[in-house]
């Protein structure tokens, strides 16, 4: 029979601060398994996030600032950019090089040669930045 308290619950600042207030003795505190961590992670971002948007439901957002708040999170989200090393495996829960590449054609002119604009996703670090100027002259 387990012992009364908190079993695979991810450990957020609020209980954190809880569980410092515990004797070690008292307490078992132990990593999340690698192979759980996606899964666990997406249900408390999951329950966080439902509870943001419900809290603005009740009458403090309407379905427009339902709707902001959801987008601002997902753009907070990291994609995958193909100025990242990036493995184009073709599985189905793997990213697609063409979608991916679409993301960063800003826009195109021409055929042959083709003239990209790439959209950054972030900024490129200067030290890159200073190489690249050195090999346009």
């Amino acid at each position: 029979m387990l012992n009364p308290g908190l079993y695979e619950q991810l450990i957020n600042r609020a209980l954190c601060q809880e569980l410092e207030s515990i004797p070690a003795e008292r307490k078992s505190v132990a990593p999340v398994d690698p192979a759980e961590a996606a899964e666990m992670l997406w249900r408390y971002i999951a329950e966080v996030a439902k509870r943001a948007l419900s809290g603005m439901a009740e009458g403090r957002g309407d379905v427009a600032d339902q709707v902001a708040l959801a987008n601002r999170l997902i753009g907070l989200l990291p994609e995958t950019s193909i100025a990242q090393s990036s493995l184009f495996t073709g599985a189905v829960h793997e990213p697609q090089m063409f979608s991916e590449l679409k993301k960063e054609i800003a826009s195109h002119t021409g055929s042959r040669p083709m003239n990209i604009v790439w959209q950054l996703h972030q900024e490129i670090p200067a030290k890159f930045l200073k190489k690249t100027q050195q090999v346009i002259g």
